[in-house]
């Protein structure tokens, strides 16, 4: 499949750029961890925290986000960056000699649903990374928009509540709109060693089925 994709786009100006997804994070933490860290451990983390990026944009589904982390994840691949190399002054300094840059500004593979993206790497602030790698975070309030439209985010209570009755109810259940979390996940492997379910996820990865 790659060797395709750049037959089809020799001097890396269009589609060729899709092979770059999780890689503008990936080799940052790699500059950091290798050799402790193999290349497709790092890609691996910067395509969950590139997924993750494309959601804060607005450009991919949260759930699209935690169909990523589960694939990777079910592999045995890492999810998260190790904190020992979470160094966001060294992995920011990685990020802005990466080839993908122009004009002096960081780009990204940016995806916009489960195989499709931009066809060009999109410029990205560095403010966004930093927010994004950084372990502690401080909210500030938006601009003042005479309108707007806000997704407002899942509850993982509400989520684990949801999980409760699923697991305690008989039948078929069908949850969409679950929050994607460390927390949700905990829940549902809890529940399924103490011998609930089995849980399924639908090929979009929004709706998950206990049965």
């Amino acid at each position: 499949l790659k060797a395709e994709v750049v037959a089809l786009d020799e001097k890396e100006s269009g589609v060729r750029s899709t092979l770059n997804f999780g890689h503008t994070i990936g080799h940052a933490i790699e500059g950091l961890a290798s050799p402790k860290m193999l290349h497709g451990e790092c890609v691996s983390i910067g395509c969950v925290l590139e997924a993750v990026l494309a959601r804060d944009l607005g450009q991919l589904a949260p759930s699209a986000v935690g169909r990523i982390t589960r694939l990777f994840a079910s592999y045995g691949l890492p999810v998260a960056c190790p904190p020992q190399y979470l160094n966001l002054p060294k992995l920011m300094g990685k990020m802005a000699v990466d080839k993908k840059n122009a004009g002096g500004r960081i780009r990204c593979t940016i995806l916009t649903g489960i195989g499709s993206c931009f066809d060009h790497p999109q410029p990205v602030e560095r403010a966004v990374f930093e927010q994004l790698m950084s372990p502690q975070l401080l909210v500030k309030p938006g601009p003042v928009l005479p309108a707007a439209t806000v997704h407002v985010p899942g509850s993982k209570s509400i989520s684990n509540r949801v999980l409760l009755m699923a697991a305690m109810g008989q039948g078929e259940v069908a949850i969409s709109g679950l929050l994607q979390s460390d927390d949700t996940q905990v829940m549902i492997d809890a529940l399924s060693a103490m011998g609930a379910g089995p849980f399924s996820w639908d090929s979009s990865g929004r709706v998950l089925t206990l049965s």
